[in-house]
């Protein structure tokens, strides 16, 4: 089999850059500035585009970390009224 950059997978490389591409310019279009920070959308779609581009480079650990780091982050921050609601506490 073909490492991923060569061969068949370079093709699908440029397909899923322009695919990632496509959404984030979506997103930016349909949400506003403002917001953009907290769009889990957009962010996972510029680490797929980023992934596309230097998926594999020496600093791709810390990129990944950082981006899951992040999402969570907004997953707790928007969570984290309804878990107090369930537990009985105020949100």
């Amino acid at each position: 089999m073909n490492p991923p950059h060569t061969g068949p997978w370079t093709r699908f490389r440029g397909a899923g850059l322009l695919t990632a591409v496509a959404v984030a310019l979506w997103r930016t279009c349909s949400v506003s500035p403002a917001s953009w920070w907290r769009d889990w959308i957009l962010v996972a779609a510029l680490y797929w585009a980023y992934s596309c581009v230097k998926g594999g480079s020496e600093v791709w650990g810390r990129v990944t970390v950082s981006v899951m780091a992040y999402l969570f982050g907004l997953y707790a921050m928007g969570q984290w009224p309804h878990t107090l609601a369930a537990l009985g506490g105020s949100p």
